[in-house]
């Protein structure tokens, strides 16, 4: 057998310039990386808008006007990266990521963020640059792609040299062969909460039913998806429906869940039938996955587990509706 205990490195052995200099790199471009795709944590600049520094948009006469700007990044079309914020008199415009033709034939304060520029128009008075208001905007330190590609590469390189630098070689886990009565009740009150999740994410209370064009039933006030159509006729397929019924259906190629489904389905409808064979499922990967986690880690790092699983919303985010994307959490633990 190995002596684990004697081939681990001592303390006063790792190398501690390298781990602060690895922990400085790793903490600073964390610090970017939440900058570039979460919130503003650092202090935002503010550039006044100078009046010979406006243009007119061509062609003229319009109410548009830019200001050349390119040291934040911009916004596109489906791709609203610009956290650039434009003011009149200290007023804030609301309401960017106007189209062009919009901002030169209406005005009105609406503006956007361009590559290299900002376009917007005045309020009361047309000509920004004569008008004798002040403009100005607000935009974030360091926020550009290229920031925050760098910073990415350099969070998981030190994040990569700090593991080499101080890994240790450890003992194989021998993982005990009866479960504890801590562990089941972990595992009960886990499985408990992750229950409550997938109820609280049921029928109109799933995020998935409330959309930009929901269906509500006349007669109840049930709020459905507008998919919800395309998963029920996949029902009527498994249970022997005439062709009619399910010919050119959008997702027979996605059965498994229905198949599985289908004894309570059957005895309870669609809608309560899969919600309760949803649950189920979703109940049964969590506890599987928990189980050949203690096997592999213990019951400390699978308890951890239990509850991280219980509370993570995505987990439940598809487990309360009686379609086939209920299988996602319970195909993922497996």
């Amino acid at each position: 057998m190995p002596n684990y205990q004697s081939s681990r490195r001592l303390p006063g052995t790792v190398p501690r310039l390298q781990n602060w200099a690895l922990g400085a790199v790793a903490l600073v471009s964390f610090l970017l990386l939440v900058q570039n795709f979460g919130l503003n944590i650092l202090p935002s600049r503010v550039v006044e808008i100078a009046p010979d520094r406006i243009y007119p948009l061509p062609p003229e006469p319009s109410h548009a006007y830019f200001f050349p700007y390119a040291a934040s990044e911009a916004s596109e079309w489906l791709n609203p990266w610009s956290r650039v914020v434009v003011s009149e008199n200290g007023q804030a415009y609301s309401g960017g990521m106007q189209g062009i033709e919009s901002i030169r034939n209406v005005g009105g304060g609406r503006w956007t963020h361009e590559q290299g520029r900002i376009v917007f128009s005045t309020t009361p008075t047309p000509d920004p640059r004569q008008n004798g208001r002040r403009y100005s905007l607000v935009s974030p330190l360091l926020y550009r792609r290229q920031i925050a590609d760098f910073a990415l590469c350099a969070f998981i390189g030190a994040t990569m040299g700090l593991y080499r630098i101080n890994r240790r070689p450890v003992a194989p886990f021998i993982p005990p062969t009866t479960p504890s009565a801590r562990w089941r009740w972990h595992l009960a009150g886990a499985s408990a909460l992750f229950i409550l999740g997938l109820y609280c994410n049921t029928g109109t209370l799933s995020p998935y039913a409330v959309t930009s064009w929901p269906k509500v039933d006349t007669a109840t006030g049930y709020l459905y998806n507008t998919d919800h159509p395309h998963f029920r006729v996949l029902f009527d397929f498994v249970d022997g429906e005439s062709r009619s019924v399910w010919d050119h259906a959008l997702f027979l190629r996605r059965i498994l869940f229905p198949v599985l489904g289908w004894p309570l389905m059957k005895l309870w409808g669609f809608e309560v039938g899969g919600t309760i064979a949803a649950v189920m499922l979703n109940v049964s990967g969590l506890v599987a996955a928990l189980v050949l986690l203690r096997r592999r880690i213990g019951e400390k790092g699978a308890i951890f587990a239990a509850w991280i699983l219980a509370i993570y919303p995505g987990a439940a985010y598809w487990g309360g509706l009686p379609y086939p994307y209920a299988l996602i959490f319970p195909r993922a633990c497996s």
